[in-house]
């Protein structure tokens, strides 16, 4: 399953700052053991800071697992504004992973639950206190498994609180969710020369984060490698194409004589390129896996015949510059050993499949394959979920509560 993700910022968000601030009234925090809230005013900004660890003017955040103040996760940010007489809670979502590029992999919410109340002991709880989300006056519905910004109308009082039950899919099950399903744009930059790092480079635009993401020679472009013989493309040519993961069924117009054959084999091919890289120095092989004399520096020919060796059956070695039939030896001999059954984690690349076509269907241009390392920008090696509060790490527990939860202050003009 995978879909384009497009960010939905609010588009009256900057326009609700101006008009109101006094409508909306802003929440404490609630935190770990801490027994009095912080209070946030109309904007969800920090007013009154009855814990440390925020300063003042910041927003309001999302923290999912923290049972005191040196544990947890900071998933998104909550903030608030008003149209007219109308106020709103603002939920952005995200992974927050502090390294360079994009926000691959966010978290995004299955429940959300949000309610204000005159006091403390008005918010929805068990006996012993412990809050019920489930009866909070706010259940706002989740229909859309890949939004992350919400934007919720509510009216506010003296206290409140938000929870969110939050996932985040990660390693490939977070690639094969996130990647897109509508289609994107292909364009070829690059044909390879002598010590290229790859057959090719290709750019990806209209791909969600696909696009973003800069491999080292700009956002969107990657290392490419053809792995289908029997057609052509051409060169700073704009195509419309589909994106497909090497770890998810393929359709079946894209597999098949002509086509894919061999898509079967594409583990072997994310464990190639994980593992051989050009200028990389192997010892050549017979086709008996024998040693044939010194080693030799591999050249992006010899990384693409062997590409082909696995997923076409047409063993062309045309067009491919400089490669050894005893170099390719040495990939295969690797790959056929060790490669069966692979599955990249975070520090690896990640194979995904470019096809240029109008329409599903109307398959006519060669298969391209690309190669985002997924590792460089800190993806969850696998997939999480848990609970979040606002202002879930600084924030204050519920009165005789035994299940962290937090609630907070809201500050009315």
């Amino acid at each position: 399953m995978k879909k384009f993700f497009i960010l939905m910022v609010f588009s009256l968000f900057s326009l609700a700052l101006i008009l109101s601030a006094q409508v909306c009234a802003a929440p404490k925090g609630a935190g770990a053991g801490y027994v009095n809230p912080n209070t946030f005013d109309g904007y969800g900004m920090l007013s009154i800071i009855a814990n440390p660890g925020q300063a003042l003017g910041t927003p309001m955040e999302l923290w999912m697992g923290v049972g005191n103040e040196n544990a947890g996760m900071l998933i998104g940010y909550v903030t608030f504004y008003s149209i007219g007489e109308q106020c709103y809670v603002h939920i952005e979502l995200s992974d927050f992973d502090g390294e360079p590029g994009p926000d691959m992999f966010p978290f995004v919410a299955t429940k959300i639950h949000i309610h204000f109340a005159p006091s403390v002991n008005e918010i929805p709880h068990t006996s012993k206190g412990n809050p019920i989300p489930g009866l909070f006056e706010y259940n706002v519905p989740v229909t859309d498994p890949y939004q992350t910004v919400y934007d919720i109308p509510v009216e506010f009082d003296v206290v409140g609180a938000i929870h969110l039950s939050v996932y985040r899919y990660g390693g490939i099950e977070g690639f094969n969710f996130w990647l897109p399903n509508d289609q994107v744009t292909l364009r070829v930059v690059d044909y390879p020369s002598t010590g290229d790092p790859s057959y090719f480079k290709l750019k990806i635009s209209d791909g969600g984060f696909i696009s973003e993401y800069d491999m080292g020679y700009g956002p969107g472009i990657y290392e490419g490698w053809c792995v289908d013989v029997d057609h052509t493309i051409g060169l700073n040519v704009n195509y419309p194409a589909y994106l497909y993961s090497s770890y998810e069924t393929l359709p079946s117009w894209v597999v098949g004589p002509g086509k894919l054959e061999y898509p079967e084999n594409l583990d072997l091919v994310n464990y190639l390129v994980n593992t051989f890289e050009v200028g990389q120095m192997v010892q050549p092989l017979d086709n008996s896996c024998n040693p044939v004399g010194s080693p030799q520096a591999l050249t992006y020919g010899d990384i693409q015949r062997a590409i082909w060796s696995y997923v076409d059956d047409n063993q062309s070695a045309s067009g491919i510059g400089t490669w050894s039939q005893n170099r390719v030896n040495a990939i295969l001999c690797e790959v056929n050993t060790n490669g069966e059954g692979f599955i990249p984690t975070c520090e690896d690349k990640v194979v995904f499949i470019v096809v240029p076509t109008g329409t599903p269907g109307s398959f006519s241009y060669q298969l391209v394959v690309g190669q985002p390392v997924i590792g460089t920008i800190a993806v969850e090696c696998t997939s999480a979920g848990g609970t979040a509060w606002g202002d879930g790490k600084y924030g204050a527990n519920f009165p005789d509560a035994k299940q962290w939860g937090t609630y907070f202050n809201v500050y009315l003009e």
